[in-house]
């Protein structure tokens, strides 16, 4: 997802075409894993698609509005749940293991509230997000922010993701169950990918950069609908 306030005809385009398109398709996605079988495993994979849904649609509304304290609620909520959403495709995979590593619903909700705290933490780091009239008051990273951001990612969510998917994938004996999980960790590695692009493209202010990122962030979606196509759909 790129988070955004005001819009320049990039991020109109990339909103209400892309981003609008893709968070309905994300609902599409959630409804039809939430409906084939409703078990822990599909509620956590579904609650991310609704999660990644909702943000789609909130960037799009954050872009209609005048910028405002409601405007800025929006845009940090909007930061939060793109974090909050992965902790839950976090939960899918660690549920295909919660026996052998004695897993309990009250240890996922105390990992669910300790990630919500750090993720609080991130995004109200000092001078992490400026506002700007100068610039329409589009959002900048800091730098250190960036970082942060970078440090966040690959230590809570690309290693442990990594180390899961390598693990899950280890414990596949059948060829063609072989294929759809690995098809899932194509979208999976696609989706984290997305995500270090997100943080430089609100940080670095090159044009050129943000064009070719906007397009090439239709990996996001295609990376959601090969997650579906490889467990989700048949779990």
């Amino acid at each position: 997802m790129i988070l955004t306030v005001n819009p320049d005809w990039t991020r109109i385009y990339f909103v209400f075409i892309f981003q609008l398109g893709m968070g309905i398709i994300f609902l599409v996605l959630s409804y039809k894993v939430l409906k084939r079988k409703f078990i822990q495993t599909s509620l956590y994979l579904g609650i991310f698609f609704i999660i990644e849904s909702f943000l789609a649609l909130n960037n799009a509304v954050i872009v209609l509005l005048e910028f405002s304290y409601l405007v800025l609620f929006l845009y940090y909520l909007s930061v939060f749940l793109f974090y909050f959403g992965v902790i839950f495709y976090l939960i899918f995979l660690l549920n295909f293991f919660k026996e052998e590593m004695k897993i309990t619903n009250i240890r996922l909700v105390i990992l669910i509230f300790f990630y919500a705290i750090f993720i609080l933490f991130l995004i109200f780091f000092p001078k992490g997000i400026k506002f700007n009239l100068g610039n329409g008051w589009r959002p900048k990273w800091s730098w250190p922010f960036l970082i942060v951001n970078y440090l966040f990612l690959s230590f809570f969510y690309m290693i442990p993701i990594s180390l899961l998917s390598y693990k899950l994938y280890g414990h596949i004996e059948y060829f063609s169950l072989k294929k759809r999980v690995r098809n899932t960790l194509i979208g999976t590695f696609g989706l984290l990918i997305q995500s270090y692009g997100l943080v430089l493209y609100n940080t670095w202010e090159n044009q050129i950069f943000r064009l070719t990122w906007s397009i090439f962030t239709v990996i996001n979606l295609a990376s959601a609908i090969l997650v579906y196509l490889g467990i989700g759909k048949d779990m």
